[in-house]
């Protein structure tokens, strides 16, 4: 070495046994080694998440098909969706526009396109919440007796699961 000049530090080696062969490498690769197990085990939660969610997927969208179907082809009854057990059962009810009958009339023409013109009151904890406009004093926003829209003509409910809310947070 010429003057002047120190000797850099020598990185500190390692020696391990893998599978009864010794290796030697120094800090930098222990380093470099253990980032990579680390990448290998979170790509391995991805895949792991990735599977379950793959699991659960299929279902969800039959279900959310069944729901969609039962508000546009005008199913006669209650779809059931999964109830977790947590709080009350939500529906949704749907109505055909009006009292006179033309309602119903058009939305049967309507439901071969897979459409139609609703208007839907949600039920939990036994009254029904919905929206008649702002005309009115207030947010617009009313409760009443499940299935008893006085303006419009009822047609089915369909299950919209469980609301983990309570009574009282509802009622807010």
């Amino acid at each position: 070495m010429g003057t002047g000049q120190s000797a850099e530090p020598r990185p500190r080696v390692i020696v391990q046994q893998h599978h009864h062969i010794p290796v030697v490498f120094d800090k930098q690769m222990e380093l470099h080694l253990q980032q990579q197990q680390l990448q290998q085990q979170r790509m391995q939660q991805l895949q792991q998440q990735q599977q379950h969610f793959q699991q659960q997927l299929p279902q969800q969208q039959l279900q959310m098909q069944r729901a969609r179907s039962a508000v546009l082809l005008g199913s006669p009854t209650t779809v059931p969706l999964p109830i977790s057990g947590r709080g009350t059962e939500v529906l949704l009810h749907v109505y055909d526009l009006g009292t006179s009958g033309e309602g119903h009339m058009l939305n049967s023409v309507l439901r071969v396109f897979g459409t139609g013109a609703f208007h839907c009151g949600v039920e939990v904890y036994g009254k029904e919440w919905s929206y008649r406009g702002r005309a009115c004093a207030g947010t617009g926003v009313f409760a009443t007796r499940p299935r008893n829209c006085e303006c419009h003509t009822y047609s089915q409910s369909v299950s919209m699961g469980e609301s983990p809310l309570s009574a009282a947070e509802v009622s807010r």
